[in-house]
C-alpha cells in the first residue's frame, strides 16, 4: 500500500488523533479518563452506525446492548472468571444472544416501528436492571469491578485504545466485503435489493447482531474504566447519546461518530462545570449544528474543501482490465433452450378490496422468445409484474416456474431462480456509484455474496462481469459517478444494466424505454 493511501485510511487517522489527545493529556496533566471515554463512545457510535449509516436501521434503543453488556461483564468478572479479557468476551457473547433473539422479532417491522421496538427493549432491560436488586444491585448498581491485568489508568488507557482501534479495523474491513457492501443497498432501497436476490431479513438480522457485538465491547470497556455498572446506561434518556454523537459527526462518514464523541464529551464537561442546567445551552448548540451541517461535522468540513461524497467506504473503484468487453447476455442463453414452457400463469387475479387490477390471467411463456404486455395506464401491467416477481401476493391463482410452484415464494427466492426485472419508476441505489450498483447486482448471483472476510473489489471475476455490463449499456465512462448525478436516461440504462447482470432466465422490463 502506498504511503499516502495508508495515511488516508480512517483507522490510521483515528489512531493518530486519539494518540494525539493522549499525549496532550499526559503533557498538560488533564484528565486521561476523558480521552478514554471519547474512545469508548466513538466505538459505541461506530457500532450503532453499522445499523444507522450503513443499513438505514434507526435504532433508538442501542443502549440495550451497551447497558446489558456492562452487567454481563461485571457479573462475569465478579462471580466467574476475573479479568478484562473474560469480561469483554462475556459481554460480546451475551449481546450476540440478545441480538439474535430480539432481532428475530424486532426486524419483522421497519421504519418507526423498528425504532420504537428497540427503544422498548432498552426500557425493559432498564426496568429489570433497576428492580432486580439481588442480581444487579438495583439503584446502587454493581461496584468494585476488578481490573486484573491493567489496574492503573495509563496501561488501561493503552489497552482501550488498542481494543477500540482493532474493532475499527474490523468494521472497516467488514464494510468493504461483499456482505458489507450489500448493507448500503438495503439502506437505499430494501425492496430493490430483494429483487436482485438478497435475503434482506437475514442480512439485517446479522448486522443487528454484529452491531450489538461491537457496542458490547464499548459497554464492557466503560464498566472496566469506571469499575462499576449502573442501570442509567440502559435508560431511555441515555439511548439518545450515541445516536446524537453519530448524527453530529455525520452518519454517512466512517469517522463521524468519533468527531461527534469528541464534541459531546468535551461540551458536556465544560457546560456541566459552568451550570447545572447545561442542557439548556447544549440543546441550542445541537440545533445550530444540525441546521448548518445536516451531513454532520465531517460532511461540513468536506464541503468546505469542495468535496461532498460519503466516506463510509473507500472512494475508489477497481480498474478496467485490458481485455475486450464481452457481449452481455443472460448466462443461461443458448444452453438447452428448446421453446418449452418456462413460466405458466394459471388464473391469476389481484384485487384491492372492491378494486380488481388483474382478473383471471392465464398465459404460458417459453424459455426463449419476446413478449409484450400492452394496455393503457392503470390497466394493471405493473401489478401483474409485481405478482410475477413476488412484490405482491395474488388474490387467487398460481405461478409455475420451470415446473415448480412459486406462488408463495419470496422475492429473493424468485430472483435466484432467474426472474429478473426493471421497474416502471427507476429504482437504483442513489448514494452508490454506477459501478457499485451493477457490481451488487452481479454479486447477487455469486456464491461469494455472503463473504465478509475479503474485499469486494478483490473479486476479479465479479469486477470484470460488472465492467462488461457497463460497456454493453454505454455507461463505462460513468462508472465512478454517484448515481444521483446521472441524467434520467442514464439512470434508466443503469437499471437495465442491473436487470441483465445476473443469470436471468425470465427478464421482466417495465416500460424500459421511458425517458430514452
Amino acid at each position: 500500500m502506498k504511503p499516502f493511501r495508508l495515511l488516508s485510511n480512517p483507522v490510521i487517522i483515528a489512531g493518530v488523533f486519539l494518540c494525539g489527545l493522549t499525549a496532550d493529556a499526559l503533557i498538560t496533566g488533564s484528565q486521561l479518563s476523558r480521552v478514554t471515554e471519547i474512545a469508548v463512545y466513538a466505538l459505541y457510535g461506530m457500532g450503532l452506525n453499522l445499523m444507522l449509516g450503513y443499513t438505514g436501521l434507526v435504532a433508538f434503543g442501542a443502549s440495550m446492548f451497551f447497558g446489558t453488556a456492562g452487567y454481563a461483564a461485571a457479573l462475569f468478572t465478579k462471580y466467574a472468571i476475573p479479568g478484562e479479557f473474560a469480561a469483554l468476551a462475556a459481554a460480546v457473547l451475551f449481546c450476540i444472544s440478545i441480538g439474535l433473539a430480539l432481532g428475530l422479532i424486532i426486524l419483522l417491522r421497519r421504519g418507526l416501528y423498528f425504532s420504537l421496538l428497540t427503544l422498548a427493549g432498552s426500557q425493559i432491560a432498564f426496568e429489570i436492571a433497576f428492580n432486580w436488586t439481588d442480581l444487579t444491585g438495583g439503584e446502587n448498581g454493581l461496584q468494585n469491578v476488578e481490573r486484573v491485568y491493567f489496574p492503573s489508568s495509563v496501561p488501561f488507557h493503552v489497552f482501550v485504545l488498542v481494543v477500540v482501534l482493532a474493532c475499527m479495523w474490523l468494521m472497516w474491513a467488514l464494510v468493504h466485503s461483499p456482505y458489507g457492501r450489500t448493507l448500503q443497498a438495503i439502506r437505499d432501497d430494501e425492496d430493490r435489493t430483494k429483487s436482485l436476490g438478497y435475503d434482506t431479513y437475514l442480512t439485517k438480522l446479522s448486522i443487528f447482531t454484529v452491531s450489538g457485538a461491537f457496542i458490547a465491547v464499548a459497554g464492557g470497556l466503560l464498566v472496566l474504566q469506571i469499575k462499576g455498572v449502573y442501570a442509567n446506561n440502559l435508560s431511555w434518556q441515555h439511548s439518545g447519546d450515541a445516536l446524537l454523537m453519530t448524527v453530529l459527526g455525520g452518519i454517512h462518514h466512517f469517522l463521524g461518530p468519533l468527531w461527534g464523541a469528541v464534541v459531546f464529551v468535551f461540551l458536556e464537561e465544560w457546560l456541566s462545570v459552568a451550570t447545572d442546567n447545561w442542557w439548556l445551552f447544549f440543546g441550542p448548540i445541537i440545533v445550530v449544528l444540525a441546521l448548518i451541517a445536516p451531513e454532520g461535522m465531517q460532511g461540513l468540513a468536506l464541503k468546505a474543501f469542495g468535496r461532498s461524497r460519503d466516506t463510509l467506504v473507500s472512494g475508489n473503484i477497481p480498474p478496467r482490465s485490458d481485455r475486450k468487453a464481452a457481449k452481455v447476455v443472460p448466462v443461461s442463453a443458448g444452453k438447452g433452450l428448446s421453446g418449452r414452457t418456462l413460466l405458466e400463469v394459471r388464473n391469476l387475479s389481484k384485487n384491492f378490496g372492491a378494486i380488481v387490477t388483474a382478473n383471471d390471467i392465464s398465459i404460458s411463456i417459453a424459455d426463449v422468445g419476446l413478449h409484450s404486455l400492452i394496455g393503457p395506464n392503470g390497466a394493471g401491467k405493473t401489478t401483474f409484474f409485481n405478482m410475477l416477481d413476488g412484490q405482491l401476493p395474488p388474490s387467487s391463482g398460481s405461478l409455475i416456474f420451470d415446473g415448480a410452484d412459486i406462488t408463495g415464494a419470496k422475492v429473493h427466492t424468485r430472483a435466484r431462480l432467474g426472474i429478473s426485472r426493471s421497474f416502471q419508476i427507476v429504482r437504483i441505489f442513489k448514494r452508490l456509484t454506477v459501478f457499485e450498483n451493477v457490481r451488487i447486482a452481479v454479486q447477487a448471483t455469486s456464491d461469494k455474496r455472503r463473504v465478509f472476510w475479503r474485499n469486494a473489489y478483490g473479486l476479479h471475476e465479479i469486477n470484470n462481469r460488472t465492467w462488461d455490463v457497463l460497456a454493453e449499456v454505454g455507461l463505462e465512462d460513468k462508472a465512478a459517478l454517484v448515481c444521483d448525478r446521472l441524467a434520467h436516461g442514464e439512470k434508466r440504462l443503469l437499471e437495465i444494466a442491473m436487470a441483465i447482470s445476473g443469470d436471468s432466465r425470465l427478464l421482466l422490463l417495465d416500460e424500459p424505454l421511458a425517458g430514452l
